[in-house]
């Protein structure tokens, strides 16, 4: 079975030809994404703070071990709940 190549599918339009003379985009070439890098890297930053203060305000406890409705520990030495 023969490939179509001479009634290609029109919704994907006609084949473009071998140039070897092409070289390339080139031309006219420039940084495009500073201003998303620098939105990022200041999302990155924020989420550090973010976790440093978590992690030296918070309790680590809390995301590790189960409580109850009262906010007591479960299950830890020397609480109402051992």
């Amino acid at each position: 079975m023969e490939l179509e190549e001479k009634n290609p599918d029109p919704k994907y339009g006609e084949s473009r030809k071998f140039d070897p003379n092409f070289k390339g985009p080139i031309h006219n070439r420039g940084c495009t994404d500073v201003l998303c890098c620098i939105l990022f890297i200041l999302a990155l930053l924020g989420y550090f703070a973010v976790g440093i203060l978590a992690w030296s305000q918070g309790d680590p406890r809390k995301v590790i071990y189960p409580t109850d409705s009262r906010g007591q520990f479960c299950g830890q030495a020397g609480t109402p709940l051992e």
